[in-house]
C-alpha cells in the first residue's frame, strides 16, 4: 500500500520518473501541514496538538475578561453594585486562568509521559 501511494504520488509530480526519490519524509511533509513545526505523526500527536490549542484560547479569553473586569472596575464610579459585578468578574477570570494554565501543565505531563517525550 505504501509504495501504490507513493507510485500515485510519481504520477502526479510532473516530470517526475522514479516514485523511489519520493521519501517517507516528504510524503508526510505533504499530507501533514504541522510535521515542519511540531512532532504530529500520529492521531494522538494531533489530538495533543487540539487540546493544547484549546487550552491557549482558554487562557486568551481568561485574559480577556480580566482586562473587561477591570475596565468594569475602574468605570463603576464607586456604584457597590458595579464595583461588585467588576470583582465577580475579576473573580472568576482569575480562576478560569489558573485552571486553563494548570490544565496546560497536567496535559504537557501526560503528553510527556504517554509518548516519551517532552509534552511542552
Amino acid at each position: 500500500m505504501h509504495d501504490a501511494f507513493l507510485k500515485l504520488l510519481a504520477k502526479i509530480q510532473p516530470g517526475s520518473g522514479n516514485y523511489k526519490a519520493i521519501t517517507e519524509d516528504s510524503v508526510l511533509e505533504a499530507l501533514n501541514p504541522f510535521h515542519a513545526t511540531s512532532n504530529i505523526d500520529d492521531l494522538f500527536g494531533f489530538i495533543a496538538l487540539g487540546i493544547r490549542l484549546l487550552l491557549s484560547f482558554g487562557g486568551l479569553i481568561g485574559v480577556a475578561f480580566i482586562i473587561y473586569g477591570g475596565y468594569q472596575y475602574i468605570t463603576s464610579g464607586g456604584s457597590p453594585e458595579a464595583t461588585k459585578k467588576a470583582t465577580t468578574t475579576l473573580t472568576w477570570a482569575i480562576i478560569g486562568v489558573i485552571i486553563a494554565f494548570s490544565a496546560s501543565l497536567i496535559v504537557g505531563f501526560i503528553i510527556g509521559n504517554v509518548t516519551g517525550t517532552e509534552g511542552s
